[in-house]
């Protein structure tokens, strides 16, 4: 390997002050007339205008959609797109993007958290013409193989128990109530209840005149 080839790769790396590194990086590459973009990562979760996706022209993306951490709703969004193509594998961690010209590997999720202001990530940056070959063969690899399934053919039931699953994290985090639907279709009610009444109505104490 030649002196320029190895100045083709580069480190970039969150700081405490500045956490969104990559992120900018990665959107100052798609702005430069990136025809597609090859992506890897577990989790997915709002980066659709994050990362400006619609200036590209052919979108893949391999991610674990049954994880609490990948959001459906964006993921039912984003393959109505007629540019995108989103399948899964529940074994990946990887997170790589690969552009035309372009590569990152990272710790980086696709998500808010990763690419924006949540956590402190590092990746590795190239343009060295190998390196982003070696990755499109691994990642084509990936694509084609019989376990990466594609979501558009998830069944009704699929989604909504992707959805509910999602709702759950939500709604925990935000300390809301959970929805009896979502307990149900997550078949999340413990075994040893064999009946269960729930009532989302304010529990009242009767005056003494009524």
């Amino acid at each position: 390997m030649s002196i320029n080839e190895e100045l083709m790769r580069s480190l970039v790396l969150d700081t405490i002050e500045q956490k969104n590194k990559i992120g900018k990086e990665l959107i100052r590459e798609i702005g430069s007339i990136q025809k597609s973009l090859k992506l890897v990562s577990p989790y997915i979760s709002n980066i659709d205008n994050l990362l400006e996706l619609s200036k590209i022209e052919n979108i893949q993306v391999i991610c674990n959609a049954k994880s609490n951490s990948c959001n459906p709703y964006l993921l039912e969004e984003l393959i109505s797109k007629n540019y995108i193509s989103i399948k899964s594998r529940s074994d990946i961690h990887a997170k790589v993007y690969l552009l035309d010209k372009c590569l990152f590997i990272s710790s980086s999720n696709a998500t808010p958290n990763g690419l924006g202001i949540g956590t402190i990530e590092a990746a590795t940056k190239s343009y060295n013409r190998d390196d982003i070959s070696e990755v499109n063969v691994w990642f084509n690899n990936l694509w084609n193989d019989s376990e990466t399934i594609d979501v558009s053919e998830y069944s009704e039931d699929v989604w909504a128990e992707l959805k509910s699953n999602w709702d759950i994290k939500v709604n925990k985090n935000n300390k809301e109530k959970v929805s009896i639907y979502d307990l149900i279709i997550t078949k999340k009610i413990p075994k040893n209840i064999s009946f269960m009444f729930w009532s989302d109505a304010q529990d009242t104490i009767p005056s003494k005149d009524s």
